[in-house]
């Protein structure tokens, strides 16, 4: 059964590749070219006669979009997949995302996970329905032989009658550390409803209690700890509920927040003594998963047919229904008998009818149809512009609304783009574009690709992280429904802030960890994506600052002006921590030379504007630096104490000078076609998965006219950008 296994999967392999070959020479292996390389007269040629953007295939989280709602399941197979290539910016750029071979296997293993969960039969699998009352459970525990009841410092608890009470927000989950709810993993993967009834212990000082929720594989080492949210508490008890995705073997972990840290020199004997707050956990619900059985995508691909004794009539049956979704398109008889043919090639073989039918769902499941985004040159055809509508806006395949309008011919007036847009818009899968648009024009995704140095800035914490990320999505999502003014990236009087960025802001008044929409204080220096935590501490490095860092993010990413890549030959700054020289002195010894000068007359301006603020998007006045003092060091943290003042004042060329980020703001909004022009190539290619062309501009020129004409309303700027000629043009 092995070696037959191993010839199928070659079979599989060797016609989906010869697919590939046949369909696709000459177009999807294409490498990419630095962004100011000009195309030779050849490229130049053949994308006047193919189109402008060339073929691409589906990046890792489209691919998993699209499987999840092909067949109707719900399961993650990121991690099962290569990562993908980046260009302009962007992972949906067609010279980012090519097809290798070792790729292709991948995809296979992908689909194999899909088809399992798709085809999933037989008697309901093991599910799970548990209260878990921790004070109870954690009674019967014991720690190296001895009762838990005598170990309460080692687990910095107190265990009352109704409840456990945690005082230091430096613990460790204890679900996990005590094996308590080992027994609570999610036996299968699926989605679990999660509840946690909680209350605070001794609120000190009006102080809010929470806690954080974390899910996934929370075994010791392990990485996949994905971010639910934080629940508020008070000392009337509460119940919080959610509902989370879990691989099988996955769990919670809580961590308390608004408690203390653990006191250095803490010997009090008796827990009840402690004279601080601490939060409550009475007890843990879970349920899961969630889900009908047979699950619907075994009926919604199946149909009538019975999976344990279908003919090849059946499997053809399958097929033909699957073919035109997953192609996105209408399919030809010779498309069908191809896959038909595979299925068939297994039942010869002797296999049953299920491994038969798999070995053709799993070969339309890499096919190039369905792995690339197949586009022809000249006016995109309905269905073609169904899928980059649904690709850029939802990150997923074409619902059936829009497949229906592309069968009817009706989806590609300006009166239909523009009903679509707005349902679109309207629809939650609108969130992928939040997140992938964000994530990667702001860098949002690298929020946590770096750890602040915790000497420097300890007041960094796992929840203002989490706070960083969802200002700028709860923000831009604000400015898509309001059709705000693409001026406000720059700056506005508004933002979404729950307790802990406020704090963090010197923000009075929000209370709860729950986000709202808030005034800005006049005087709070804030307003816009530029001075938002998540960008400014993406635009450091865990360390320090860097004024060239910053500033050709504010060329490239908010004005669209890149700056040049700097010589080989010139060696990077390094941040001087301990303030022996200030960083606009270190950069004036490094503008000395000549090869330098020019571009860093436009890089450090803008970054020198957001000097005030630190790795973690914190204002300061003064550097923090460490002190020149070594003592401590290796034991304990590291001393710090203020640096030199800061020193945010600069020159812009044609515009003038600025003594702060509020006066570079102002300088900036002078040039508003300019601002708008930046955003509106950014959002183009990220739509059309293709770079600028020098034939496209005269369309971007119209679309940011057009914008201006309507107040620079940012979901305007969606619809014209779908209504354009490189939008609705391969």
């Amino acid at each position: 059964m092995k070696r037959k296994d191993e010839t199928m999967r070659s079979i599989c392999i060797s016609i989906i590749s010869f697919a590939l070959v046949l369909a696709w020479t000459g177009t999807a292996w294409t490498e990419a070219q630095p962004q100011d390389k000009k195309a030779s007269v050849g490229q130049q040629d053949r994308e006047h006669t193919e189109g402008r953007a060339l073929l691409r295939r589906l990046n890792r989280i489209e691919y998993n979009n699209t499987i999840n709602d092909l067949l109707g399941i719900d399961i993650k197979v990121l991690d099962r997949l290569p990562q993908d290539g980046s260009a302009y910016g962007f992972d949906t750029v067609d010279v980012g995302l090519d097809l290798a071979g070792p790729t292709l296997e991948r995809y296979m293993e992908a689909a194999e996970v899909a088809l399992d969960a798709a085809l999933a039969h037989g008697p309901r699998p093991a599910t799970l329905k548990s209260r878990f009352e921790i004070n109870e459970k954690t009674k019967d525990l014991s720690s190296k032989g001895r009762p838990l009841e005598r170990q309460l410092f080692t687990f910095r608890c107190l265990i009352e009658s109704d409840r456990v009470v945690y005082f230091f927000k430096d613990f460790i989950s204890p679900p996990e550390t005590w094996r308590v709810f080992h027994s609570g993993r999610a036996p299968v993967a699926g989605r679990y409803t999660y509840r946690i009834k909680a209350s605070s212990y001794q609120q000190v000082n009006d102080q809010l209690i929470s806690y954080l929720v974390y899910a996934g594989e929370l075994r010791r080492g392990a990485t996949d700890a994905r971010y639910v949210g934080a629940f508020d508490v008070a000392e009337e008890p509460s119940v919080a509920e959610f509902t989370v995705y879990q691989n099988a073997g996955d769990t919670i972990r809580f961590l308390p927040y608004g408690v203390s840290d653990q006191p250095r020199n803490f010997n009090l004997k008796k827990p009840e003594e402690y004279p601080g707050s601490g939060l409550g956990v009475h007890w843990i619900e879970v349920e899961g998963p969630i889900t009908p059985w047979p699950p619907v995508s075994y009926t919604r691909l199946l149909g009538e047919v019975n999976l344990d004794q279908g003919s090849l009539a059946d499997a053809e049956s399958v097929l033909r229904r699957l073919l035109p979704k997953a192609f996105r398109r209408p399919v030809g008889e010779d498309e069908v008998k191809l896959y038909v043919e595979l299925a068939g090639s297994g039942l010869k073989q002797g296999r049953t009818f299920e491994d038969a039918l798999r070995l053709g769902l799993k070969a339309v499941l890499c096919s190039p149809d369905f792995l690339y985004l197949k586009t022809s040159p000249g006016r995109l055809n309905d269905f073609e512009l169904a899928c980059r509508l649904s690709y850029f806006l939802w990150s997923t395949m074409p619902d059936d609304t829009l497949l229906e309008l592309a069968t009817k011919g009706q989806l590609g007036t300006p009166d239909a783009l523009h009903a679509q847009v707005e349902r679109m818009l309207n629809d939650p899968r609108a969130h992928a574009f939040t997140e992938n648009f964000t994530g990667q024009w702001l860098n949002i995704r690298d929020v946590f690709a770096t750890t602040p140095d915790m000497s420097l800035y300890r007041d960094y914490d796992d929840l203002l992280g989490q706070s960083m990320v969802q200002e700028t999505h709860l923000f831009f999502e604000e400015m898509l429904k309001g059709d705000r003014s693409l001026l406000e990236f720059i700056d506005c009087d508004w933002s979404f802030l729950n307790e802990r960025l406020a704090q963090h802001y010197g923000i009075a008044g929000v209370k709860g960890q729950s986000f709202r929409k808030v005034d800005l204080p006049a005087d709070s220096h804030r307003g816009g994506v530029l001075t938002q935590a998540s960008v400014l501490k993406v635009t450091a490095n865990g360390l320090a600052t860097s004024p060239v860092r910053r500033g050709a993010f504010v060329l490239d990413r908010i004005l669209g002006t890149p700056p040049r890549q700097p010589p080989e030959d010139v060696e990077a700054i390094e941040p001087d921590v301990r303030g022996a020289t200030t960083i606009r002195a270190q950069l004036a010894k490094h503008r000395e030379n000549g090869g330098c000068a020019n571009c860093h007359r436009q890089i450090d301006p803008p970054g020198f504007a957001l000097e005030n603020f630190d790795v973690i998007g914190h204002w300061r006045d003064r550097y923090r630096i460490y002190a020149n003092d070594q003592a401590g060091l290796g034991n304990g943290p590291r001393q710090t104490k203020d640096g030199a003042l800061v020193d945010s004042a600069d020159e812009l060329a044609r515009k003038g000078k600025f003594g702060n980020i509020d006066e570079f703001k102002t300088l900036l909004l002078q040039d508003e076609k300019q601002i708008a022009r930046g955003l509106t190539e950014k959002v183009l290619i990220f739509a059309t998965g293709h770079k600028i062309e020098s034939a496209d501009r005269d369309t971007l020129e119209k679309i940011v006219a057009a914008v201006q004409a309507k107040a620079y309303g940012f979901r305007t700027l969606i619809h014209e950008v779908v209504q354009s000629d490189t939008f609705r043009n391969k």
